[in-house]
């Protein structure tokens, strides 16, 4: 599928979260492609590509995320039929296992991209996991609301959220306990704050990133080496811009 625009947004109620002093959604290509190399193809289109000039992530005009998995008549996860909603949870499950997976492992490498795919794949609200005939991609990722109500939103909050489907089987009538209570209390951890970043932020540019692609794990050993952010010039965006 050719690539389509798939949702705009204008940035000043959003932030966006930081991995190592850099704004996630710069490491696009870099992270869509190690996906690609451990999960799949398929995985590889989970987050939608974002075109985000230094403007309009100050609030100034819309930024905009392009799909080739989805078109632009994908609707919000929530309006789909629970049957549809449940795929796509099992989708994001398989990638919070593997970061699990990423982050027990004792290379440092494995632990650093648990970390940065950890934060890619938060999104302000479920409102922006985007599905459309069984596919689907998230906008906004790797962004926070300003708002401390909203704040953020991620995948383990989406496939702990019960569906349709499972509302039937979980009990009713039981109240918590005070050694489930305290368990719970336990495994409760306050979410991270990315610091602040002080650097200039530079405008993404896919088309630098893809020229310096290559094949193999290798490429991806050392990801605090392998990201260094280098200089781009503005993305020329396309002609259509969908409204959101």
């Amino acid at each position: 599928m050719v690539s389509q625009t798939i949702y705009s947004s204008n940035l000043k109620d959003y932030k966006p979260i930081l991995w190592q002093g850099k704004p996630i959604f710069q490491m696009y290509a870099k992270i869509k492609n190690y996906l690609k190399l451990k999960l799949g193809e398929e995985y590889a289109h989970l987050l939608a590509e974002p075109f985000i000039t230094v403007a309009e992530l100050r609030g100034s005009g819309e930024a905009y995320w392009s799909s080739q998995a989805i078109s632009k008549q994908a609707i919000p996860l929530e309006q789909v039929n629970p049957q549809e909603q449940g795929l796509v949870r099992q989708r994001l499950n398989e990638v919070q296992a593997f970061i699990q997976e990423l982050s027990n492992s004792t290379d440092r490498a494995d632990k650093q991209w648990a970390e940065l795919l950890q934060k890619a794949f938060v999104i302000p609200s479920e409102q922006c996991i985007l599905a459309d005939n069984g596919q689907f991609a998230l906008v906004l990722w790797s962004f926070e609301s300003v708002s401390a109500q909203q704040g953020k939103y991620g995948i383990s909050d989406i496939f702990h959220k019960p569906t349709t489907d499972t509302v039937s089987h979980l009990p009713t009538t039981a109240s918590p306990t005070k050694d489930d209570t305290e368990h719970t209390q336990q495994e409760e951890k306050p979410q991270e704050t990315p610091q602040e970043d002080k650097t200039e932020i530079k405008q993404y540019n896919q088309e630098d990133e893809e020229s310096k692609e290559t094949s193999g794990y290798d490429k991806y050993k050392e990801p605090s080496e392998s990201f260094t952010q280098e200089e781009t010039t503005e993305t020329e965006p396309p002609k259509n811009k969908l409204k959101k």
